[in-house]
């Protein structure tokens, strides 16, 4: 269902404050190239050639968005020995930057190679990833600007069970 439109990227990016980037959100030269997130864009879409599946043969190019898969049973946070990075009861899998070390552990043990490590503050770097948007500062539950931001509802938050459903009534 994703069109490429980047809208997730720019959502993401408006709603954490990063930096703008070099080209605009509107601008596909980005495709050119296989990007995953970094300090300052937690959600990147690249662009594959080919359609997505048999059923849709029309389709001339697959686009996917990269971020923090928030898994069920994060890599990171098992490997992060000072308990910096949990899941929370939400579902998403959140950062403490006042208790981490540095060790990036976290880094190393994701298998989609998302955290990232802020090498440019050499006083208190920290790892930066997608959140879910949560708020840990005013206490607010996960609310992802990207999903509110899709506009042909290629992604989707909300209940697991319920995603699962719509998962498998898309799948038939």
């Amino acid at each position: 269902l994703c069109i490429g439109c980047r809208k997730c990227e720019e959502a993401c990016n408006r709603r954490n404050n990063l930096p703008k980037p070099e080209l605009p959100f509107t601008d596909k030269t980005p495709f050119r190239e296989k990007r995953r997130p970094s300090v300052g864009a937690y959600t990147v879409v690249n662009q594959y050639p080919g359609s997505p599946s048999a059923d849709q043969r029309q389709v001339k190019d697959t686009f996917c968005k990269v971020q923090c898969m928030h898994c069920l049973k994060p890599a990171c946070v098992s490997a992060c020995i000072v308990g910096a990075l949990v899941k929370a009861a939400d579902g998403s899998v959140i950062y403490n930057p006042d208790i981490c070390i540095g060790c990036r552990y976290c880094m190393l043990a994701c298998p989609f190679e998302i955290p990232a490590y802020e090498y440019n503050e050499p006083l208190k770097p920290r790892i930066t990833k997608c959140e879910f948007c949560t708020d840990q500062a005013k206490k607010t539950g996960a609310n992802p600007a990207c999903a509110a931001a899709c506009p042909t509802e290629a992604l989707l938050f909300g209940n697991r069970s319920r995603l699962l459903e719509l998962a498998r009534r898309r799948l038939e």
